[in-house]
């Protein structure tokens, strides 16, 4: 082990300090991309609202909502690929089973909001926040499967 003192060694040089900076750089990601989706929401909503469905700063376009909703979902999609490759980028080994791992735990995180979200809500009407679910698994996956084809593929031409 070098004796250079541990501030002047690259990030490379210290795999404790990775593994300890996983899950903030995660939580940094999804930050991030929640902060970028926020600045968006209400510019992308008064660009494509008509003025006559603008009413007290709430656009009131059925169709618009809809947009909106695909708007989110896809922030929330983002958000998945963005935990997910910032997890594989910052662990310094192991990282196809860290891609894993952080794949299932999102799988599960998501699905228990879903649960808390998904309620009735007493006069016969239930809100649902399932396709929002739908989106974090789906791109999760797509993304897991993607940084697994990758690794093996750099993997196979290292060797």
């Amino acid at each position: 082990m070098s004796m250079r003192p541990l501030l002047e060694r690259p990030l490379a040089e210290l795999p404790s300090v990775r593994w300890i900076l996983l899950i903030p750089a995660m939580i940094a990601a999804w930050f991030a991309v929640a902060f970028a989706g926020l600045l968006l929401y209400g510019h992308i909503e008064y660009a494509l609202c008509p003025r006559d469905q603008w009413i007290s700063n709430t656009c009131f376009d059925p169709d618009v909502d809809r947009i909106m909703r695909g708007v989110i979902n896809a922030f929330i999609g983002l958000s998945a690929l963005a935990v997910g490759g910032t997890g594989v980028l910052v662990a310094p080994a192991y990282r196809r089973c860290v891609a894993w791992v952080i794949f299932v735990a999102g799988a599960c995180l998501s699905i228990a909001f879903g649960f808390v979200q998904s309620h009735d809500l007493g006069d016969g009407a239930a809100t649902s926040d399932w396709d929002s679910v739908a989106s974090a698994i789906g791109a999760g996956l797509a993304g897991v499967l993607a940084i697994d084809y990758w690794l093996r593929r750099a993997r196979k031409k290292a060797a």
